[in-house]
């Protein structure tokens, strides 16, 4: 090559682009105008390149020890060849090594001399790309296809072949065209790219060049050929005749593209009704009015039939396969069978391969293939099950949670799920212990991963969600402690969440995941009724709760995970064990403890009472506010203030506004009606929400009388959240009043109560509060026991779970009038409830009570406290014994005033 300055490169390449704008297709044909511009930006390019190694040779950057390999190439519309006047010029630099000092300075001053020449000096677009050999894997489909029709310039050619042939090896053909089907599919609803636009899009309109363009990749992607629309042909996929259809449209198309940028100065690609008769007549077609350019739309439109005529064909003939999958596996009409017919038999780690196959291209399996699996199932042993493909397809199936349950529903069908993890085999015939699950513990576990896949669905319309997914770090990780949450039931030597944990080490272990991933797993099925349990059971603003989750679970991205795993279980369980207040508690619970963890002063915000007041006003504000609008008129200003203030710092924290707004109506009308009673039904109405509005008795045992009523009538308590509020009183006296506020969840065979039952109970509940009658008249005339010994099978007293309150925590079987019996005991110790929290989990009752006890006080008034440290082993023995006991406990004086 001829060495020439920059400046007269400069002048050369100037006076020859406006030559050829000059010229347009009235001196060259379309096709030769492109070709003589092509032309003229490979040689400045070939010349640019040049003069940028000869300036760091002379530099001595560049010298024949550390000559750079490097190559400069032409891509997208550029490498075909159809570079039209206003099209973008994308140029590509593979090195043959990445962070080579001489290839960056190279490429560096390659391209500054492109800004000179062709950008600032002519105002051309040109984009470039760097394209190591290490990226060949991890290019897009976008970047591919350009790289397999690209064109050499300058450098080493060796270099285009070597990234060529490495991209073939690691394309995944079959998805491509998967992805083009899709994509074109979508492309028909949208009427500006119709076939039949009456403005047509010449680039990627339905049938026009991008279609052929999508042909060639095709070929490029599953035949592994450059030479693609020629390969198509040679191979039979399109006759000789669809050949040269193709080729005369893109030559027609071309020809229309080079015309309009040439006549706008700008890269339309759309023909506009305004340009569509200049076109017409510049291309020989005649006609008065609008004849000329209709007769030109007629040949586009005849052109762009046998362009999509052409692509369908050959969609359709190489999705009808064979389509080679891997060595082992080849699809045939979009459905799978076997290479070889002894290949599962004689290779039983192959039996998860078709699976993970199927979930990824969406495919199904030929009947030839369904024998051989069901057949090879028996012969999966455990070297099979820790053979390296096995793993991989095992790996490969929890990628994507939309489809992960589809596949393993699949793969329990024919008896491979529970081949590979013999574990699943117990699960699946486990019936469950616990009453409320419909599904055995295999089934169950199945369904939560299909909950989970719909949360991934979800997260695309729900803000919050899609956050939740997006700090999670480790999809696998998710998806398989969710299929494992329950393996623990198989064990029943201890508590199914710390038995879990362990089988989920050994698990993984075969699996031969890392240690960091086993643990991660292991934590997950550990803890994963951590976060339902806590929202339960215990007081959602008590600084201690959120402690109690971090103590288990220290990072966020292991949160986001629990926090999904909880929920895909909980929803698999079903509305009649979870309402929605459920769910809501426990995304109340994970948000706390997230804000927790991120927050930089958390260790203030969980240590430091001052800071929960702090939240607290805050809080009573914005409660008064809001309740200001949503009563109105209904409650005067100062009671509103009043009552607002006077509001538990517990129940401020934990209750909804809209349901605190009815509450305060309720509490302003308690003066003159002494005893208030609401009835609401919800969770679609299959619980009845009772809330008791009174004042307290001067002795414990309040709520053992309502909970007495809900015994008599009959009815069950699904939860419950009882307050006692304090408030001062408006009497001459001065001397608070304590007020009960009960919110009760009560059923009836797994439905809401019947109105006439809620009316029965309203009334025995007025007659035993207000009107003095004997609850345990009401027991017996209902045909209910009065005593009844109750072995608990766990009871726990703490008070570090809260500042104000002593938590007590009694778990035992779930008999009818449990509750009843329970706090009729706290009563008769003289214990107080503040707030208790009522569940049931695997057939088991779990209450959780924040209670304190009445001590004696200056001048023989008592006030209440948290029970004594010193003393909460002797009140749990006591509270124990009074339960075993029944009514007649030994050694007590528990008699309970009905």
């Amino acid at each position: 090559m001829q060495d020439i300055t920059l400046e007269e490169l400069k002048a050369s390449f100037l006076d020859a682009y406006h030559k050829l704008l000059d010229n347009g297709i009235e001196v060259l044909t379309p096709r030769m105008w492109i070709n003589s511009y092509t032309e003229l930006i490979d040689g400045t390019l070939r010349q640019i390149y040049q003069l940028a190694s000869n300036k760091l040779e002379q530099e001595g950057i560049i010298t024949g020890a550390n000559m750079p390999g490097l190559a400069l190439l032409a891509i997208g519309g550029y490498g075909r060849r159809e570079l039209c006047p206003q099209s973008d010029i994308d140029i590509a630099f593979v090195p043959a090594e990445e962070n080579h000092p001489a290839i960056d300075a190279l490429i560096k001053e390659t391209f500054r001399l492109v800004v000179e020449v062709l950008i600032d000096g002519v105002g051309l677009d040109v984009a470039y790309a760097y394209r190591p050999l290490s990226d060949s894997k991890r290019l897009d489909h976008t970047a591919r296809t350009a790289l397999c029709e690209a064109r050499f310039l300058a450098g080493q050619e060796k270099l285009l072949h070597l990234i060529q042939s490495k991209i073939y090896r690691s394309w995944d053909g079959v998805q491509f065209l998967l992805d083009i089907a899709h994509e074109r599919a979508v492309m028909v609803d949208k009427v500006q790219l119709s076939l039949y636009a009456v403005e047509p899009n010449l680039k990627d309109g339905s049938g026009a060049l991008r279609d052929i363009h999508i042909a060639g990749w095709m070929a490029s992607a599953l035949l592994q050929t450059e030479r693609s629309l020629y390969e198509l042909e040679w191979r039979g996929l399109m006759t000789s005749a669809q050949a040269e259809q193709l080729q005369a449209a893109r030559e027609f198309f071309l020809s229309l593209r080079v015309w309009l940028h040439l006549e706008t100065g700008k890269k339309h690609n759309v023909l506009r009704v305004e340009y569509q008769d200049r076109c017409a007549h510049a291309f020989g077609y005649e006609g008065e009015g609008a004849l000329a350019s209709q007769r030109l739309l007629r040949d586009y439109y005849r052109h762009a039939e046998n362009v999509s005529r052409c692509l369908d064909d050959v969609m359709r003939r190489l999705l009808q396969g064979p389509l080679p999958l891997d060595q082992h596996f080849v699809a045939v009409s979009k459905r799978l069978r076997a290479a070889h017919s002894h290949a599962l038999k004689n290779h039983p780690e192959l039996l998860l391969a078709p699976f993970a196959l199927a979930q990824k291209y969406g495919f199904g399996f030929d009947d030839e293939l369904e024998e051989q699996i069901v057949d090879a199932a028996p012969l999966m042993d455990e070297k099979a099950r820790q053979h390296i493909i096995t793993r991989a397809s095992f790996r490969a199936l929890l990628n994507d949670p939309s489809s992960c349950a589809e596949s393993l529903t699949a793969m329990r069908s024919r008896g491979v799920l529970q081949a590979v993890l013999p574990e699943f085999a117990e699960m699946l015939h486990l019936a469950p212990a616990d009453p409320s699950h419909q599904l055995t513990v295999g089934e169950h576990s199945i369904f939560a991963v299909r909950q989970l896949g719909q949360l991934w669905q979800e997260r695309l319309d729900n803000e919050q969600l899609f956050n939740i997914w997006n700090g999670v770090d480790d999809i696998e990780v998710l998806l398989l402690a969710t299929l494992l949450h329950d393996v623990g039931k198989i064990d029943t030597s201890a508590e199914h969440c710390t038995t879990g944990e362990q089988l989920a080490l050994q698990i993984t272990a075969r699996l031969q995941w890392s240690e960091e991933r086993r643990q991660r797993v292991a934590s997950l099925v550990r803890w994963h009724l951590l976060l339902p349990r806590l929202s339960r059971l215990r007081d959602l603003a008590a600084p201690a709760t959120v402690r109690e989750v971090m103590e288990q679970i220290s990072d966020v991205p292991s949160l986001k995970m629990l926090y999904l795993l909880s929920l895909a279980d909980t929803k698999a369980v079903g509305e009649r064990t979870y309402s929605s207040l459920d769910l809501q508690n426990m995304k109340e619970l994970y948000e706390r403890t997230l804000v927790a963890m991120t927050r930089q002063e958390e260790a203030q915000v969980l240590t430091d009472s001052e800071e929960r007041e702090r939240m607290v006003a805050r809080q009573r504000q914005r409660v008064h506010s809001e309740m200001r609008r949503a009563i109105k008129n209904r409650i005067d200003e100062s009671t509103l203030l009043r009552l607002c203030q006077q509001l538990p710092t517990a129940y401020v924290l934990n209750t909804p506004l809209p349901v605190m707004a009815g509450h305060l109506q309720l509490l302003d009308q308690l003066p003159q009606e002494k005893l208030l009673v609401d009835w609401q039904e919800i969770s679609n109405g299959t619980v009845t929400e009772m809330t008791v509005v009174t004042y307290d008795d001067a002795t414990p045992g309040l709520l053992s009388k309502i909970c007495g009523v809900v015994y008599a009538v009959g009815a069950e308590i699904l939860a419950a959240n009882v307050h006692t509020l304090h408030f001062s009183s408006d009497n001459q006296t001065g001397d608070p009043q304590d007020i009960v506020l009960d919110r009760l969840q009560l059923g009836s065979r797994g439905r809401a109560l019947p109105e006439t039952q809620c009316v029965r109970f309203a009334d025995k509940l007025r007659g035993i509060l207000r009107e003095g009658e004997s609850l345990e008249k009401v027991l017996l005339s209902a045909g209910k026991t009065l005593s009844l010994p109750l072995i608990p099978e766990r009871m726990e007293a703490r008070n570090d779970l809260s500042d104000e309150h002593t938590v007590i925590t009694v778990v035992s079987e779930n008999v009818p009038g449990l509750m009843f019996w329970v706090t009729r005991a706290l009563a008769t110790l003289g214990i107080d409830i503040h707030t208790a929290k009522v569940t049931t989990w695997a057939g088991r009752a779990e209450d959780v009570f924040y209670v304190t006890k009445r001590m004696p006080a200056n001048l023989g008034q008592t006030h209440n406290r948290k029970i004594p440290e010193a003393e909460l082993q002797e009140t749990l023995s006591a509270l124990r014994r009074l339960l075993e006991h029944g009514e007649n406990g030994d050694g007590f004086n528990h008699e309970v005033q009905f």
